[in-house]
């Protein structure tokens, strides 16, 4: 079993003011130090949901091997995103890690052990935590899923994960990056930063 990777990209990027997933960041885009870490894993498929008219983007996730969906509504929220990303995914066995273009350096060794940690659980869903506090990628089984296209669309994913509905595993990680984002111009420098401290395995 290998699970997919869905990534969500389709944000106006307001503050940041210019389309993040194609910021430069230590060499890369920040699309590639996203989706790196899931070609290394094996994760299949690789699905990226941009928005409408983000011709810079869809031509660097395609450099990259990901499929692209796009969300056409440009006020939309991202758990529109997500629900467009997993109905594309919903008729696959596997889970889904579902990732944001501006969460860059989660980095392999810290999916990996979401991974590993998540199988075998019985839990509906996963997410890494570095000193108790939550980050990404998040980690849906099936039933979450379901949860998520079957429910009400009014909703965010931490709605979700906090319902009594679901169980959702907290999987303790080494590595800050799982929470670091990137919002405004200045979070790229602190990112580089970041990026300076990495450990090799991720």
């Amino acid at each position: 079993m290998t699970p997919a990777a869905l990534i969500l990209a389709a944000g106006r990027s307001r503050r940041m003011g210019r389309p993040k997933p194609v910021l430069p960041l230590a060499g890369r885009t920040l699309l590639e130090w996203v989706l790196e870490p899931y070609r290394r894993l094996g994760a299949a498929p690789r699905v990226v949901v941009l928005g409408a008219g983000d011709r810079a983007a869809g031509a660097e996730a395609a450099r990259l091997g990901a499929e692209v969906l796009v969300n056409r509504e440009p006020g939309s929220e991202m758990f529109d995103s997500l629900r467009i990303g997993l109905r594309r995914l919903a008729s696959e066995a596997d889970p889904v890690l579902v990732q944001p273009a501006d969460v860059p350096l989660a980095g392999l060794a810290s999916i990996r052990s979401l991974w590993e940690g998540w199988r075998g659980s019985g839990a509906a869903a996963a997410i890494p935590t570095w000193k108790g506090r939550g980050g990404h990628p998040v980690l849906l089984g099936p039933a979450a899923v379901l949860e998520i296209l079957d429910g009400p669309a009014d909703r965010t994913l931490r709605d979700v994960l906090a319902s009594d509905r679901l169980e959702v595993l907290r999987v303790p990680v080494e590595w800050e990056g799982i929470r670091r984002d990137c919002d405004r111009p200045e979070d790229l420098a602190c990112l580089e930063e970041l990026d300076g401290r990495m450990p090799d395995e991720h």
